[in-house]
């Protein structure tokens, strides 16, 4: 068990990457902190963690909200006194052509997905600062390198996620806090 004690937090841990991701954690030793807007501790995700014998906190955030994203950061830091690690994965996609996208559309994309990024990225490190360690992985998207018709605001967005992380990593390296990212693309 590689992460025996290790404490990571996982948003969009619901449902897809997110959740194969959990799993993985769990089964390698992590205890878990297992965020998304509509998580319960219900969910099959919660259970099959608990399952594998983990230390499991569910909690109900929007990413996109600051305050959520500290509550978030506060009340794992209660339970568990440390963070080990970010799984950065929440994010949403709500297609339009870039000539009929409204503002609505275009702000949810970047609310969720970069600037929610950014939050969750700022509020983790501050807490790691202390122990000077740690690890963030966030998950940003081919399209975000590629760009796709109909996705203007998914592709920017998962594009700043790209160049948000390197930045961070360059910032946070001599606190000993790595930031990478993953690019997954769906081969149709």
């Amino acid at each position: 068990m590689r992460l025996e004690g290790k404490v990571v937090i996982v948003t969009g841990a619901r449902m897809g990457i997110g959740e194969g991701v959990a799993v993985s954690l769990a089964k390698d030793g992590a205890d878990l902190v297992l965020v998304s807007r509509k998580i319960s501790e219900e969910d099959a995700i919660v259970k099959a963690c608990k399952d594998l014998g983990r230390k499991v906190m569910v909690f109900r955030a929007d990413v996109g909200k600051r305050s959520d994203v500290q509550d978030m950061v506060n009340e794992t830091m209660s339970a568990f006194g440390k963070i080990d690690g970010l799984f950065n994965n929440a994010g949403i996609s709500k297609p339009a052509m870039l000539l009929k996208m409204t503002e609505e559309v275009w702000d949810d994309i970047i609310r969720i997905n970069l600037t929610g990024t950014f939050y969750c990225i700022q509020a983790v490190a501050n807490a790691m600062l202390e122990r000077k360690t740690g690890s963030i992985v966030n998950v940003t998207s081919s399209a975000g390198l590629l760009g796709t018709i109909g996705q203007v605001n998914y592709t920017a967005a998962k594009g700043g996620v790209h160049a948000l992380t390197k930045s961070a990593a360059k910032e946070l390296a001599r606190y000993n806090i790595r930031v990478n990212c993953i690019s997954p693309m769906a081969e149709t």
